[in-house]
């Protein structure tokens, strides 16, 4: 998708619930323009899978009052249009329009938030975007070259997207998972070329395998296709940490039919230099003793910042990052106190008491910590500091042994 001549005709799908929000936003009296952006501007729009993205200009203070009139008039219209239609847009003060930080009232998602006007969105009106009532959008925002959209863009990367790729459990939403791979693929050929790309195309470019793009292809089509939920989470996160730490680079290879998780001990891992493996495993071998196939351990790619995550069953995780360790003693400290977190949150949901590992001192008050000591690592009861076991030797306390159902 090339860049075109602002204010060049554009290719119009009819989409019912334009109109009518239209209708109703101009018989507010404070709305002076009603811009459409992303698919339905791009010809990409999908009904019923598609959001629709919008941005109104609007004259004087969003205050109290107009944002709860929106609120009311968004719920009422979302009832009237029933479901599929997501409709989305964003409420710019006309006079705080040039500044590209300041938030807006955007309604997203079913509740009113607070955020600035991407430079993306900008991007999207001054290309493609146009307006159903009022001016034109390339009328009011300056034009944009190629060289500003790919700022754009780095910009959305080292913003959200790198925030996201922090947050490996986040990704077990299929939402996300979808939304990465597309947007990934969207930005690496933005910065290639300086044009920008619809989602359909993108998803022909996901650093994706084969079958998971043939599944993305049908969701976009609206078809109700579920992709596997943790292999999935996987290639998205893996795509995004490597788009986000070298923006512009080409994508990774694609999987191959044979890539798996591949069973070590209790845990499932993947290979990876001995030393983080060394040190995962007597902690893990402390938590199979006691709730076992509670977690389930991905340890990442040599190359990956991040050296291995740990998921529950409930989606909840988290990562440790890749680091030079002053003692093997300080590894497994610090894998302990990764895995406990997870531990702490996963145990209500199978009923049982948010503690690991049980202290024997106080049973019914705190777990035991993880700390140094010399050269081992040990479970200390943090009260008294008594060492209670070390890392790998755990005796479970008396009915505390669990397994996961």
């Amino acid at each position: 998708m090339s860049e075109p001549t602002p204010g060049s005709a554009r290719s119009r799908h009819p989409i019912p619930a334009l109109p009518e929000w239209a209708s109703r936003l101009r018989e507010l009296g404070w709305v002076s323009e009603l811009f459409v952006a992303g698919s339905a501007a791009t010809g990409d729009y999908r009904a019923g899978v598609s959001d629709l993205d919008l941005v109104a200009l609007v004259d004087g203070v969003m205050d109290g009052d107009r944002l709860r009139a929106l609120t009311n008039l968004h719920r009422e219209f979302e009832v009237a249009a029933g479901p599929g239609v997501n409709l989305g847009c964003a409420y710019v003060a006309a006079a705080r329009l040039a500044e590209s930080d300041a938030p807006h009232p955007t309604w997203t998602h079913g509740e009113l938030i607070h955020r600035p006007l991407s430079r993306l969105t900008r991007a999207e009106l001054v290309w493609f975007g146009y307006s159903m009532f009022g001016r034109p959008p390339q009328h009011v925002l300056p034009a944009m070259s190629q060289d500003d959209v790919r700022g754009a863009v780095r910009a959305e990367l080292a913003g959200y997207w790198a925030w996201a790729a922090r947050r490996p459990w986040m990704w077990l939403d299929p939402v996300i998972a979808d939304l990465g791979l597309t947007a990934m693929a969207r930005a690496r050929h933005t910065l290639a070329t300086g044009e920008l790309l619809t989602k359909s195309a993108a998803i022909e470019q996901a650093a994706a395998p084969d079958w998971l793009i043939a599944q993305l292809r049908s969701r976009r089509g609206g078809q109700d296709v579920v992709s596997p939920r943790w292999q999935t989470a996987r290639i998205a996160w893996r795509d995004a940490r490597r788009t986000v730490l070298a923006p512009g680079c080409p994508p990774p290879p694609r999987a191959k039919p044979g890539d798996t998780w591949r069973p070590t001990g209790q845990a499932e891992v993947m290979s990876e230099p001995a030393t983080i493996v060394d040190a995962l495993h007597p902690v893990l071998d402390d938590l199979e003793r006691c709730h076992p196939g509670l977690i389930r351990v991905e340890v990442a790619d040599p190359e990956d910042d991040m050296a291995a995550w740990f998921w529950a069953s409930d989606g909840t995780g988290a990562g440790i990052w890749r680091r030079p360790f002053a003692s093997w003693a300080e590894a497994v400290v610090t894998v302990a106190d990764q895995l406990q977190e997870v531990v702490v949150e996963s145990l209500p949901g199978i009923g049982r008491r948010a503690c690991w590992p049980i202290c024997p001192q106080h049973p019914r008050t705190h777990p035991l910590t993880a700390s140094g000591e010399a050269d081992r690592a040990v479970w200390r009861c943090p009260v008294t500091g008594d060492i209670a076991d070390e890392i790998g030797s755990l005796t479970p306390m008396p009915g505390e042994a669990h397994p996961v159902q």
